[in-house]
């Protein structure tokens, strides 16, 4: 019994991620489209990488305007560099949830977590 207990307690204890893992595709940006009534910037690849069941927009990707302003400043640039250059770039997003909302759609588009340039 104690060393069920002790078991049940360690399981406990351990981490655990209930958003899923981390996702990336790399490809070179179509588009980038920054909005001001939402401060949320769209970005489009040429491949649009792997579908978020959750998220109904299966072609772009998006920084959420609720992110700091500096974060998102941050991001902004990695995508303006990367673009100017014609360079790749790999956008990291959850494989689940994690969805930046749009209008009367709370589940649009798929949030970037992670840039790499």
């Amino acid at each position: 019994m104690k060393r069920t207990l002790v078991t049940l307690i360690l399981a406990m204890a351990l981490p655990f991620n209930v958003h899923g893992a981390w996702i990336s595709v790399t490809s070179t940006i179509q588009t980038i489209k920054i909005y001001s009534t939402t401060d949320t910037i769209l970005v489009t690849l040429d491949h649009p990488g792997t579908v978020v069941s959750e998220c109904s927009n299966t072609l772009s990707f998006a920084i959420d305007g609720t992110l700091p302003v500096d974060r998102r400043k941050q991001m902004l640039s990695a995508l303006l560099m990367t673009k100017a250059a014609g360079n790749s770039i790999t956008l990291t997003y959850s494989d689940s949830g994690n969805c930046v909302p749009w209008d009367a759609d709370a589940n649009a588009y798929r949030g970037l977590v992670r840039i790499i340039f």
